[in-house]
């Protein structure tokens, strides 16, 4: 009726004849449409695929997965399919954990990631960076080779922005839930690199299951008391301070402390 009265209108003043969509009346006619509401179905099925793609891209190749499985080839398979993608995406997430690079807002305690927050600024000195995954046996190798990235990325930024010579790298483990033995020799070998370049690594916030595994396995003694802090800006502050007492820590401090590695 719309678009009749539309072309009469039109009529009057010279319009082109309007019509609605054959193909799409004739996909809604195969697909059981009725009425009218069908369209509002598809544009929610639109808006929510719209919606996945710009929240989460793997759970849109998922969906898109499971649509196009289903439409052409048959809903087990569809369904297999969408269910593959899922595990993919748990095992890339379990494998490839996320990293970053924090910095503090200028004036407060607060660290936060250098690229999420404009406020937040590098602190000289120190490479403060977050895990935000437990560390497994499939994990540890990846996440070592990551945090040397970093630290080979800093000391470039370093020099070329003529900032002060990196001393200390502090892990931020408030987001690592969980740690096996593969996790807890990751540790140990990284700290045992760091003392090689005379790099201090310090633990900050370890959760409690956490911590009891790393006490049960003598790595607390290895890290010290200027190892572990319950907090990134108390890390900060007190390793800052000795720095200004004890101008040759943590060199001191790492050749006096030899690393435990955990027995199997």
């Amino acid at each position: 009726m719309a678009i009749g009265l539309m072309n009469m209108a039109g009529s009057c003043s010279s319009c082109f004849v309007t019509t609605g969509s054959f193909s799409r009346s004739a996909v809604n006619y195969n697909a059981g449409a009725q009425t009218a509401v069908s369209n509002i179905v598809m544009a929610t099925a639109v808006l929510a695929a719209y919606r996945l793609w710009k929240v989460d891209k793997l759970d849109f190749l998922a969906c898109m997965c499971s649509f196009f499985g289903v439409l052409f080839i048959s809903v087990p398979l569809g369904l297999g399919i969408a269910v593959g993608v899922s595990v993919f995406k748990i095992l890339l997430h379990v494998t490839r954990p996320n990293s970053l690079i924090m910095g503090n807002i200028k004036g407060t305690q607060i660290y936060h990631s250098l690229s999420r927050y404009k406020e937040a600024s590098r602190v000289p000195s120190f490479l403060i960076l977050a895990i935000e995954s437990p560390i497994y046996f499939a994990n540890s190798t990846y996440l070592q080779e990551r945090i040397l990235r970093w630290i080979r990325e800093e000391d470039e930024w370093v020099k070329e922005n003529d900032g002060s010579p990196l001393k200390c790298i502090i892990l931020d483990m408030t987001a690592v839930t969980a740690i096996d033995t593969s996790g807890i020799d990751f540790l140990c070998g990284l700290r045992k690199m760091l003392e090689e370049r005379s790099l201090q690594l310090v633990l900050a916030n370890p959760v409690g299951s956490v911590m009891e595994k790393l006490h049960q396995s003598e790595m607390l003694d290895s890290f010290g008391l200027n190892g572990i802090y319950l907090a990134v800006g108390e890390a900060v502050a007190d390793i800052s301070a000795l720095w200004k007492s004890k101008p040759d820590f943590p060199k001191d401090y790492n050749e006096t402390r030899p690393c435990i590695e955990t027995k199997r």
